[in-house]
């Protein structure tokens, strides 16, 4: 089943050197620092010492607050401190850091026993899962939807950032607990139907989908334009449904429920084996990176041990992007730690800083002409420059989804997707844009 993706947006090369390869289990770190905060989640609270010996997937960590999931040890070893140390993005945060003893030996665990709505809730929590797809919402907080029923259940295969291939990968991997997952969410959140969306032109997955999902009628694989961001939520619920949402709308208000491809794969392997989130598939590629691949991660594990292990030289580097080219956030060094979150590290060896100096806007149109939320983001860049919040509220700021196909398209090489960013983090988090603003390290605009 084929569908085709709203008509505004951009073509990207793809550049998708590891689509084709399998995944490799990364050489274990002699130690791991594990974030207690993890995407949008609630930091965490540790509920370990120093000293103390822990196995892999070991409560380290319970949850606190109400969007607050547990964090799990992803080695086994010992305990030997309890640090706050800088995120990504730029404030601190606490992290357990364990010292590996190499065996791996699994904690006693045992799979959630489902067998109603909440039991499901309940396990997507106690798994610790966040969606791996970036945002790092917490699942639990998605599937609870309080006042309104799901009806419909989109399961979001579609990578459509160039690079990135983690996400595509897993699903050929584990096409059967894809369908398997998703007949879950079906039966215990009595949701009516269910359409599993990939990219098209990944032509690997679509075939393993449609013979995973043969006999369940409800569980549909599609197959969408590789027009980006055809992978952003809102827009697949358009493409899909013919839902689309107003300013401030919620896809759930509309009974629209999506998870990221490799989120539910979590969740399904959580329920059949008890085993929580310690790790994830993170794609590591980039001209400064000779071995292009796949690696399965432990959560925790130092950035510097990812890309050596896939060759990457530190000599030529020069940027590192979390995340794809267009959504990501540049890292100022290589002092940090994988996150559940952190679903890429691309890395170039040469910047475009000259060339990308910016220039005054022509008033060409273009970033209106891609703009896939039918926003006009060189007014409403122009507003936020004047930090004129009245204009920014009536253009519709708290539409834009930060896709970044403004900045890319801009011949005046502006920044409007960075800065709309901030202008957003200011008026819903007061403090945060000067926070962000004043980091060495920034969203990455083409």
């Amino acid at each position: 089943m084929d569908r085709s993706a709203r008509k505004k947006g951009i073509y990207l090369s793809n550049l998708k050197a590891t689509a084709g390869m399998s995944v490799m289990q990364i050489t274990l770190p002699s130690e791991v620092r594990i974030p207690m905060t993890h995407g949008r989640a609630d930091a965490a609270v540790p509920v370990v010492s120093p000293g103390e010996k822990v196995a892999v997937g070991q409560l380290i960590a319970r949850a606190e607050g109400p969007l607050g999931v547990p964090v799990h040890s992803s080695v086994s070893g010992t305990v030997t401190g309890i640090q706050s140390l800088p995120s990504k993005l730029g404030k601190d945060d606490l992290h357990v850091i364990v010292e590996t003893d190499g065996r791996q030996t699994p904690a006693d665990i045992r799979p959630p026993v489902i067998s109603g709505r909440e039991d499901l809730i309940r396990a997507a929590r106690d798994c610790g899962l966040v969606g791996l797809g970036g945002a790092g919402y917490p699942t639990f907080a998605k599937l609870e939807n309080e006042g309104n029923a799901f009806e419909h259940l989109i399961i979001n295969g579609v990578e459509c950032e160039p690079f990135v291939t983690s996400d595509h990968i897993n699903t050929i991997a584990y096409a059967k607990d894809v369908a398997a997952g998703a007949a879950l969410l079906l039966r215990w959140l009595d949701i009516k139907d269910c359409f599993i969306a990939v990219q098209r032109g990944m032509e690997e997955a679509f075939p393993l989908l449609e013979e995973s999902c043969k006999d369940l009628e409800s569980i549909k694989p599609v197959q969408v334009s590789r027009i980006f961001p055809a992978g952003e939520e809102t827009a697949l619920a358009e493409t899909l449904l013919g839902v689309r949402t107003a300013p401030g709308e919620l896809l759930k208000d509309k009974g629209v429920l999506v998870l990221n491809v490799s989120t539910l794969i979590k969740l399904q392997q959580y329920v059949v084996t008890g085993m929580p989130l310690v790790s994830r598939t993170v794609t590591v590629d980039g001209d400064a990176v000779s071995r292009p691949m796949n690696v399965e991660v432990p959560v925790g594990t130092p950035v510097m041990d990812v890309l050596q292990f896939c060759g990457a030289d530190m000599e030529s580097l020069r940027k590192i992007i979390v995340g794809g080219p267009m959504t990501g956030i540049a890292l100022p060094d290589t002092n940090f730690y994988v996150s559940k979150t952190d679903d890429a590290f691309i890395c170039f060896s040469a910047y475009r800083a000259e060339r990308d100096r910016e220039t005054g806007c022509i008033n060409c149109g273009r970033c209106i002409a891609a703009c896939p939320q039918g926003l006009m983001p060189n007014l409403l860049f122009k507003a936020w420059r004047k930090r004129d919040e009245e204009a920014l509220e009536k253009g519709y700021l708290s539409a834009c989804t930060g896709c970044g196909c403004c900045s890319f398209v801009c011949p005046a090489r502006k920044q409007i997707s960075y800065e709309l960013g901030l202008a957003r983090a200011m008026f819903s988090e007061p403090g945060r844009a000067a926070m962000i603003e004043d980091a060495e390290g920034g969203r990455d605009e083409r």
